[in-house]
């Protein structure tokens, strides 16, 4: 009955966490010192360590003006309910302070209201690594498919580094499971997985035809502009 509680307030905080979004821009003033600026909230964590647990107080304030402030989480370290909410509270305000996370040619490639947050964490670090040519993308990306199987994006980008490594076999089990997101992708997505086949089967013409739909669904995208760009070399 204690989880089943504690389950239960979880998602009850977690519905109220989804309905504080949508407030209008703060003032430039409106943070205190002892809150940070994150998004269009200022936002005071406070954690203190207990007896054998920890308790965890998370405020948005917007205008000086509480619009979430959940009572005292404990949690033990190993974790149970509240301590993967306050994680993924966290983890929130993690990506909401990424640069790719406010790059408009990045919103394509998730969705909040979809995939695991810690998911969208993964992905916006893998794109930021590869734009910047860094070592660690592939490991961020395959850490998205991780915690979010059925996150398009991450398997779609990764599909290119994975040519080049030639491993044929982890390439067709990434395609067949695309197949099955099928009735759930975007428009947009619909025509990456369909780039994704076509790169895979080396269908120039087919690669050409979907990054140009593409394109139409999210006018002047970079990184799809920089596949056309390359497929047609």
């Amino acid at each position: 009955h204690d989880s089943e509680r504690s389950t239960r307030r979880a998602e009850d905080l977690r519905s109220e966490l989804a309905g504080s979004s949508g407030l209008g821009p703060l003032r430039a003033d409106a943070c205190g010192p002892e809150t940070r600026r994150a998004a269009d909230y200022c936002v005071e964590v406070r954690v203190t360590q207990l007896a054998a647990s920890y308790e965890a107080r998370v405020e948005l304030l917007h205008e000086g003006r509480s619009v979430f402030a959940p009572p005292a989480l404990p949690f033990s370290p190993l974790g149970d309910a509240e301590a993967a909410l306050a994680s993924q509270i966290s983890t929130y305000f993690e990506v909401l302070e990424m640069p790719f996370f406010h790059d408009p040619d990045s919103r394509p490639f998730f969705d909040f209201g979809r995939h695991d947050i810690r998911a969208v964490a993964a992905l916006l670090k893998g794109m930021e690594k590869v734009y910047e040519n860094e070592v660690g993308a592939r490991a961020q990306l395959d850490l998205a498919i991780e915690l979010d199987p059925d996150f398009i994006a991450p398997r779609i980008i990764r599909i290119p580094t994975l040519m080049a490594e030639g491993r044929s076999e982890t390439i067709e089990r990434h395609l067949r499971h695309l197949e099955t997101l099928r009735p759930v992708a975007t428009g947009f997505e619909l025509e990456l997985i369909e780039f994704a086949n076509a790169h895979y089967r080396g269908a120039v013409a087919e690669q050409l035809r979907a990054l140009r739909a593409a394109l139409r669904s999210a006018p002047g995208n970079r990184p799809v502009t920089y596949l056309l760009g390359s497929t047609q070399l």
